[in-house]
């Protein structure tokens, strides 16, 4: 059997580190929010801040993701 790729490989992996960085992103909210309750605003802000680059995360996933489904176009020139 041939090894694959590494487009296939992509293709396998980044919905899947895409879903597992969400379920993380959903957990911190959680926590933001129990934090917020309690009055804990500093360490909310951290929380926060976190959950801000996480998304970052997602958001560059998201994009590699979308690359893959763009069939690749002639050089320019």
């Amino acid at each position: 059997m041939a090894e694959k790729t590494l487009t296939e490989k992509f293709t396998v992996m980044l919905p899947h580190w895409l879903e597992h960085n969400e379920e993380h992103i959903d957990e911190m909210r959680k926590y933001l929010h129990a934090l917020e309750t309690e009055g804990q605003t500093e360490l909310a802000g951290g929380c926060g801040a976190a959950i801000a680059q996480m998304n970052r995360v997602s958001d560059a996933l998201s994009a590699m993701l979308a690359q893959l489904d763009t069939p690749p176009q002639a050089p320019r020139g």
